[in-house]
């Protein structure tokens, strides 16, 4: 009787878990800014900021002035109109508050006058800090930003200049750019403060600054000045705007965008901020185009004219048909979305989902097709078709085989027998570097030449490296390596009919807008788990014969594992830090190392030692060193940001950092910024409560071990670099 009544209430707690599903995520979503029609929606609100909004209504019957300086976030579009993000949280905001508020571009000495004279009543361009918020009032971020870096583009990229000079950067003077450069630069530099945008550009040509830094430009200023180069500012830094005015009488404004961003309006001034970055990459393209191109676009979307394209249906993750989920996918795919949201063309794959290589490409040359997926260019296409300036995703031809055959030379090659796709160009490619190769045999798609690896059929497959992710991530096979890297590099190209030069026009100038690369990197990282959709697809089919089990067996398993897992936990971690103990490490670190050489993948290891340590437990006492222990053990878990990231406590003040896949530059940005967060670190005393500090010395090492290599170097390398790092004055972080 009482295990009938515990079964009908396992199932009973089952069913209102599920019925809560949809109530919760209904609760959450009332949580959202877009149901915030009017400023008074705004939960928490109060009677007094309604009458104060209404009296700035009141007051400023011909609006507020937004100002901005030009950036991607506030530019003047072909029709004369500022657009971007800023028009677009402009129009929220006046929408929110029944209020007109005006974008207006200005440069950034006339914005902090307008903010201080009373000509400009808000601004969403400046950051937060202690100092401003005296000066300010300010809400907290609406826009997230990155650095940029701009320098003479007749002179060398900052990296090579570097090496023989002290850099000179300039900064807008009053940003906090600056503070936010000098805190997180690799290099040491000279700073240089101008009044605005054009004086920062003279400086560049005349050579008195190397780099002028900024957040929230990029290409924008390379509009007005053609001579400026743009990079990415290294390492990687960001800093957020706040929406800010100067004005007493408008702070109950601001304190209600506040609200107002606490309950669901930061979310949505997101997507905003999504939506202003496709308008600025939208404008940025249409400048590119000409006429005839404009009149192609314009032609095109009248009429609901689609692009008709031919797709490689097993080119992962190029472009393949995905069976499972019964749609076109992959680079091309996503880039051509883009395109299509950028240009308003639609883009309609015409191919079969299994339709073989040669048939596809006949398609494009009757016409069928006016563009395909992905056609390298090579000698016998020259003249037959069209390709754009610059590949949309490059790789290397490899040779792969099974994983249990033994690594090959290239001498080796010629006797083995190589199976190849057939009309392709990597055949072309395979034998242009062997011509006296007579062993091999043509397939007519990829997934044949796999089947006959798989089988013995043939030793080697002639394919760009991103066609073994083919097999491991999209078929789900891992018995598959690189067995031989061919230093060539394999080029994907939209290739068109050789009368759509227009098209062919507009798509290359689409590219140099759409991120091809973060496209790319999004594919050569993505995993698929087919098994487990095939197992939710049954489910429901279970549920009715195996529910009452399934509960009953869901309780054992729990309360097992329970057990075993506190089990486990207590063996292999360390109880005062909660990090793991040296006993899991080493079972860890052999583990990785296997890994990595199975795979061909790099291996870092982090070693760090308190600095001083002794002396602190000596001053301070054991249970002030235990506390500092955790603290600093919190700051390593906080820094680990990867699932197989791992931390362990390995001595009594000495810790080990294991970081998989990652190469020498990556592991030591990680230890920087350990290392700053250390020193940054206050520990309070449990005596006087003063706030205490520490800082620690790092060790980095990284290697891409072979089979003869040994693990015991690899950890031997990184204690020597830490030992060097103490004795050459401790608080720092040195690299093998």
């Amino acid at each position: 009787m009482m295990h009938k009544q515990h079964r009908f209430f396992c199932v009973f707690a089952l069913i209102l878990i599920l019925c809560a599903c949809p109530l919760v995520s209904s609760a959450a979503e009332t949580e959202n800014g877009k149901d915030i029609s009017y400023y008074t929606d705004i939960p928490e609100v109060t009677k007094e900021e309604i009458a104060d909004i209404e009296s700035i209504k009141k007051q400023n019957p011909d609006g507020l002035v937004y100002g901005m300086i030009h950036s991607e976030e506030a530019f003047v579009a072909g029709d004369g109109e500022i657009e971007g993000y800023t028009r677009l949280i402009c129009q929220r905001l006046s929408d929110l508050f029944g209020l007109k508020i005006t974008p207006r571009i200005m440069e950034w000495n006339e914005l902090m006058d307008g903010l201080g004279n009373g000509s400009v009543d808000l601004c969403g361009d400046l950051t937060a800090t202690p100092d401003r918020r005296e000066k300010y009032f300010m809400t907290s971020s609406i826009a997230e930003r990155s650095f940029s870096v701009f320098r003479n583009g007749k002179r060398a990229p900052l990296d090579l200049i570097n090496g023989s000079q002290k850099l000179r950067y300039g900064f807008l003077k009053g940003s906090i750019t600056y503070e936010r450069v000098r805190e997180t630069s690799a290099v040491p530099f000279e700073a240089v403060f101008v009044q605005d945008y054009q004086q920062g550009v003279e400086k560049l040509r005349d050579g008195t600054i190397d780099g002028f830094i900024y957040e929230a430009m990029s290409e924008s200023l390379l509009e007005y000045y053609p001579d400026i180069a743009y990079q990415e500012y290294y390492p990687v830094a960001f800093t957020s705007a706040s929406l800010a005015t100067a004005d007493p009488e408008l702070s109950p404004l601001i304190d209600v965008v506040q609200k107002y961003l606490e309950h669901g309006g930061k979310e949505e001034l997101s997507i905003l901020h999504e939506q202003g970055e496709k308008e600025y990459l939208r404008h940025n393209l249409y400048k590119k185009l000409t006429e005839e191109e404009k009149e192609y676009l314009e032609y095109h979307i009248d009429n609901k004219i689609p692009v008709p394209v031919a797709a490689e249906f097993d080119n992962y993750p190029v472009s393949f048909y995905n069976k499972q989920e019964k749609e076109w996918q992959g680079i091309a795919h996503d880039i051509l979305k883009e395109m299509q949201s950028l240009t308003g063309l639609t883009f309609e794959v015409t191919t079969g989902a299994d339709e073989p290589w040669n048939s596809i490409l006949d398609k494009l040359d009757r016409g069928d097709a006016a563009i395909i997926t992905n056609l390298l260019k090579s000698k016998d296409r020259e003249g037959h078709y069209l390709w754009p300036e610059e590949p949309y995703s490059v790789d290397t031809y490899v040779l792969l085989s099974r994983m249990d055959r033994d690594d090959m030379t290239i001498s080796q090659v010629s006797a083995a027998k190589v199976g190849l796709l057939e009309g392709s160009a990597y055949e072309e490619i395979f034998n242009r570097i062997f011509p006296d190769h007579t062993n091999s045999v043509l397939y007519p798609d990829a997934q044949q030449c796999f089947e006959a690896l798989d089988s013995g059929e043939v030793d080697l497959v002639m394919m760009p490296r991103h066609l073994l992710l083919y097999i491991t991530n999209y078929m789900e096979r891992p018995g598959f390596k690189v067995n031989v890297a061919l230093d060539i590099p394999c080029e994907s190209y939209f290739g068109f009919n050789k009368e759509e030069k227009t098209l062919c026009s507009i798509v290359s100038k689409a590219q140099e807008v759409v991120d091809c690369e973060e496209i790319t990197d999004h594919w050569e990282r993505r995993v698929f788990d087919y098994d487990k959709k095939l197992a939710q697809q049954r489910i429901p089919y279970l549920i009715g014969i195996c529910a009452l089990l399934i509960i009953v067996l869901v309780l054992v398993v729990i309360l097992y594992r329970k057990r075993e897992r506190s089990s486990r936990q207590m063996v292999i971690t360390d109880h005062l830090t909660s990090l793991y103990n040296r006993y899991f490490f080493e079972e860890q670190l052999q583990h990785e190392w296997n890994e990595a050489i199975k795979y061909r993948l790099p291996l870092s290891l982090l070693t760090i030692d308190i600095d001083c340590f002794k002396e602190y437990n000596d001053t301070y006492g054991h249970p002030q060193g235990d506390l500092l222990l955790q603290t600093v053990s919190a700051i390593f878990r906080e820094a680990l940001m990867r699932p197989g990231d791992f931390a362990a406590r390995t001595g009594g003040d000495e810790f080990s950092i294991l970081l998989p896949n990652t190469d020498l530059e990556g592991a030591a940005f990680v230890a920087e910024k350990i290392r700053r967060k250390v020193e940054s670190a206050a520990v309070e005393n449990l005596g006087d409560g003063k706030p205490t500090s520490v800082t620690v010395s790092i060790g980095v090492a990284c290697v891409e071990p072979c089979p003869d290599d040994c693990l015991a170097d690899f950890v031997a390398a990184s204690d020597k670099v830490l030992y060097k790092a103490k004795n050459e004055g401790r608080n720092r972080v040195y690299t093998s």
